[in-house]
């Protein structure tokens, strides 16, 4: 079977010897011998093909939605155009039409009354078979010895923000598939050209030098299946059926459509152009071809002081993808003199997209034609043409806010009951005036607190400095005066009420050390327990362990063991022990710092630093505190609770709610626990020499 390696190696040879000769040798001529297979993913309009609803079209599976089998299409029409203008020798495609159904699918068409092509799997189309099955394609390319495979997609994910590239080869990270050679170079040296995309917010995978190129079996963790896609032929093994063959090549998952931005880009045609004309790129520089004298021009036209809110618009905050596409705006190409060369107008799809090409290098001005109805005059833009690259401009109007302010959303909610933690969060209908908000907004009783302005300003976030009050009902206000930067304002005061909890402070209910310690042995089992589940990352960075210099005993990096929450719900505790070759150092003082950022898994903070010290090591004296100085049970406990202890006098024994209100006080040792209700206390043990507390579970 030929590969691409068998056209290098024979490159090589003509180069020899043809320098042998004294002729000079041609790359170009590579490209010209070249035979390349795209494979359109998917095919039709059924569920398999991706459909998902966008703005105006949310039917389901109505093909005036997005489906990711006609996207796919798009580019890899395109990607075929630009082959065949470059001159690549042989271009093969797997289907030229969307529509294409097999008798097993179980939705072969689109929504009813659509106007779609419905066309069994195998028909000839303008001389082309249309093929989707995959068994099928791939004994296609193993018999037309394709040089370079490309399998066009976009991926999925459950989150509509997540949004990147990757690149897939048949095999492992580290080991292309049998039968392979340079499917991973390939992709490695096609990822930077189908990265260079201005348009989109990647979420992940950013830099064009750190490419995202995988093996399909480690990308999904599977040891593959094997197909032999000529009878007596070749088996090969890999996880995609459309990999399972001997060429060289990739599958590109080009973004996400399940990012809800992207997709609304990818219904614009020319967007999705875009993408074969990278694509083309990447396989002509793959081939040694630097032949292309033109470039492209791609653009976006959009509203910077307003955001489209809609449940099927989610988007990046501070991004691009957070300004409003605008539909139906036109965008005017001109030559550097101002003669106009051609026209867009943007689509009804919510994208903004623009694209001018092919066109020859040099400089052109874009001018922006006026949208009365948005307060905007119009505008220009100059850009420069570079061959082989697409020129990006993301163009933002500020229009003129003709909506009078209010707000769409609070939290909390208007009568709701919330943990003491919370902040307040106001989000409007448009951006806002940050003073006017700022000096409108009111909460009682008065809370000091830090103000956010989040989401291009369309979100205020008032932050309280403290936690606030407990069991407490606050009214938070917005007067009239608040406002937008066009001075229109809020027409009606805003009022929302909440009601805190019976909680503001995290609780430390026992630790070792504690304030009663004076000396621990050289690795001693440290330990901290909480009347709330403890948020584990806040107590690894605010639980520290300090020598007597002030510098930190690093717990992550020497821990044997860390340990969080194993205690019964509702406590949390955080556990650390030392390695063994970390002992702390005889006779030296050590301290324990609590932070009063150590918060609980609703952010409730501890809010005051706490502090112990202790003397590592026994020495000659007597080992204090080696075991509990006193002894609670039983407990949980469901009648009385008895207590004994290590010292001559009667203990005085006092219960307390997690809230700090004492329940019973007793001189004695034993206390009744009758009448409480199931839940969680504190005793607090006081011995006349020590205090000490211990967290009660009553049944």
């Amino acid at each position: 079977m030929k590969k691409l390696y068998n056209i290098k190696t024979i490159l090589t040879c003509l180069v020899f010897f043809v320098i042998t000769l004294g002729l000079q040798a041609q790359e170009s001529n590579v490209l010209s011998q070249a035979r390349i297979f795209i494979d359109a993913g998917h095919g039709g309009w059924g569920s398999n093909d991706r459909p998902l609803p966008i703005i105006g079209f949310t039917t389901p599976r109505d093909t005036m939605a997005f489906f990711e089998s006609r996207s796919n299409l798009w580019r890899a029409l395109a990607l075929r155009d630009e082959l065949k203008r470059a001159g690549a020798g042989y271009v093969f495609m797997n289907r030229t039409v969307n529509g294409i159904f097999v008798p097993t699918d179980a939705n072969p068409t689109g929504s009813p009354g659509a106007l779609v092509p419905e066309i069994p799997n195998g028909t000839v189309v303008d001389g082309q078979v249309q093929q989707i099955i995959l068994s099928v394609i791939a004994r296609n390319v193993e018999e037309n010895n394709i040089d370079y495979f490309l399998s066009i997609h976009s991926d999925a994910a459950g989150n509509p923000l997540t949004n990147h590239l990757v690149i897939l080869f048949r095999g492992h990270d580290n080991q292309v598939g049998n039968g392979l050679v340079y499917a991973r170079d390939m992709g490695r040296a096609a990822w930077p050209y189908l990265h260079a995309n201005e348009m989109t917010v990647f979420g992940a995978h950013l830099s064009p030098l750190t490419p995202n190129v995988r093996g399909d079996m480690s990308f999904m963790g599977s040891s593959g299946s094997t197909t032999t896609p000529i009878p007596g032929g070749t088996a090969y093994t890999g996880h995609f059926a459309v990999l399972r063959h001997g060429a060289d090549g990739f599958l590109s998952e080009g973004g996400f459509h399940t990012n809800d931005v992207e997709r609304h880009r990818k219904m614009n045609r020319d967007y999705a152009r875009q993408f074969g004309v990278r694509y083309s790129r990447a396989i002509r520089s793959w081939f040694g071809d630097d032949t292309e004298t033109q470039g492209s021009i791609m653009g976006s036209f959009k509203d910077s002081r307003r955001s489209k809110i809609h449940p099927l618009f989610q988007f990046r905050p501070g991004t691009t993808d957070a300004h409003f596409p605008l539909n139906n705006a036109v965008v005017i190409l001109q030559d550097e003199s101002g003669n106009e060369l051609n026209r867009y107008t943007t689509d009804s799809n919510w994208n903004g997209i623009f694209v001018f090409h092919p066109l020859d290098v040099g400089r052109y001005r874009l001018v922006f034609e006026p949208i009365p109805e948005l307060g905007f005059d119009g505008d220009y833009y100059y850009i420069d043409v570079v061959a082989n690259q697409t020129s990006f401009v993301n163009f933002t109007m500020r229009s003129i806010r003709l909506e009078t302010p209010e707000v769409l959303s609070v939290v909390p909610a208007d009568g709701s009951q919330v943990e003491a933690s919370t902040d307040i969060v106001l989000r409007f209908n448009v951006d806002m005036d940050l003073e006017s908000v700022t000096n409108a907004f009111s909460i009682y009783p008065p809370v000091e607190g830090t103000f956010i302005f989040e989401n291009e300003n369309y979100t205020m976030r008032f932050r309280p400095n403290f936690p606030l009050e407990v069991s407490t009902t606050y009214t938070i206000r917005l007067a009239t005066t608040a406002k937008h930067p066009d001075n229109l304002y809020l027409e009606e005061e805003f009022v929302s009420t909440f009601t805190t909890g019976d909680r503001n402070r995290l609780l430390l209910l026992e630790s070792n050390p504690s304030a009663e310690t004076q000396r621990m042995g050289t690795n001693p089992n440290f330990y901290f327990i909480f009347d709330r589940r403890v948020n584990a990352t806040s107590a690894r960075e605010g639980i520290r362990l300090l020598d007597e210099d002030g510098n930190r005993v690093n717990i992550p990096a020497i821990r044997i063991q860390v340990n969080t929450n194993n205690v019964a719900a509702p406590l949390g505790d955080f556990r650390f022990t030392l390695a063994a070759n970390q002992r702390l150092q005889e006779g030296r003082t050590y301290r324990i710092v609590i932070d009063g950022t150590v918060i609980d898994n609703v952010g409730i903070p501890l809010l005051y630093p706490i502090e112990f010290s202790f003397v590592a090591g026994y020495g000659v004296q007597t080992p204090e505190h080696t075991s509990q100085p006193i002894r609670v049970y039983p407990n949980p406990v469901s009648d009385v609770l008895f207590v004994q202890t290590d010292s001559n006098e009667t203990p005085l024994l006092q219960l307390f709610s997690l809230t700090g209100q004492l329940l019973r006080e007793v001189r004695a040792n034993e206390i009744s626990v009758q009448g409480l209700s199931a839940g969680t206390y504190v005793l607090v043990v006081n011995t006349g020499k020590e205090i000490h507390r211990k967290p009660i579970i009553v049944r």
